[in-house]
This record gives structure tokens, sequence and C-alpha cells, in this order.
């Protein structure tokens, strides 16, 4: 039985990889709990959205965000179970993994914001795990769209 659990497991990340490379995930690929209530109405609208090779993508806390729009950037400080002691910020270039940390942000605090980038403001982005890249800081200028994920239940 464990073997077949780790074949299937090893499956699951190769159609995850193929679909990714495709563009055809969707947010509870990077989920470990299935969204219900207004957060599985949040996750569907976000579902739609695709993710475009000229843009990044970050899910943040409206505390986060509001630092960004208040100093014009935001550097993060690498308190994260990821990333501990990493200075920079973590961007995607998938829109559902970055959607992800929203929607956990709006689990958590009632709100959340998915921010999408101007991906050509970061020459420098270097690449991380997969999906995932670090930029040094995030600007206000490079903001192209800012969805609040609690305007997703109007």
């Amino acid at each position: 039985m464990n073997d077949e659990k780790l074949i299937w497991e090893s499956y699951q990340k190769s159609i995850l990889s193929e679909n990714f490379l495709k563009n055809k995930t969707k947010v509870e690929d990077f989920l470990i709990w299935e969204p219900e209530g207004d957060l599985r109405i949040i996750v569907d609208k976000l579902n739609l959205l695709e993710s475009k090779s000229d843009e990044f993508y970050r899910g943040m806390s409206i505390k986060e965000y509001n630092t960004l729009i208040n100093n014009g950037y935001v550097v993060s400080k690498g308190t994260g179970m990821t990333r501990r002691n990493a200075i920079g910020c973590y961007v995607s270039s998938n829109i559902h993994l970055a959607s992800r940390f929203a929607l956990m942000s709006y689990k958590e605090q009632g709100d959340a914001v998915l921010i999408i980038l101007d991906a050509t403001k970061y020459p420098e982005a270097k690449p991380a795990d997969k999906g995932n890249f670090i930029v040094d800081k995030i600007t206000s200028e490079s903001i192209k769209q800012t969805i609040h994920l609690k305007e997703l239940l109007n």
C-alpha cells in the first residue's frame, strides 16, 4: 500500500509539473485543504485568471500591501517557513501559486490581496524554487493590478 501511495504521489507531481508548464494549474493544486464557503467562491474566481509571461504575481496580507503603498516599496524579512533569513521578496510566474498565499492570508485575517506586477521592471529576478523568483524589493510603480480577495465575493 505504501508503494502504491508513493507511485500515486509521483504521478500527481508529474501531472502538476506538466500542467504548471502549460499554464493549466488551479489554486487547489497548491493547497493542502479543500476550500469551502466563501473561500470556494474566491478560489473559483481566481481559477479564471491566467498567468502571462510578462507578469509576476504575489499574494500578500493587507498589512504588507499597505506598507508597499505607503512606502512605495516593500522588502520581505525572510521570516517565512521556506526562506528563513532570506532578504528580498518572492514573486511567482504562476498566478495560482501566488493566489495560494493571498488565500492563506485571507483565511487567517479576513482579507488579502493578489498583486499583478510588470515583470519587465524586475530584470534582476533570480530563480528560486519552481515558479518562484526572488527580487530585491517590490515597488508600487510595478503594480499593474491589485485584486482584493474580499471584493471577489461581490
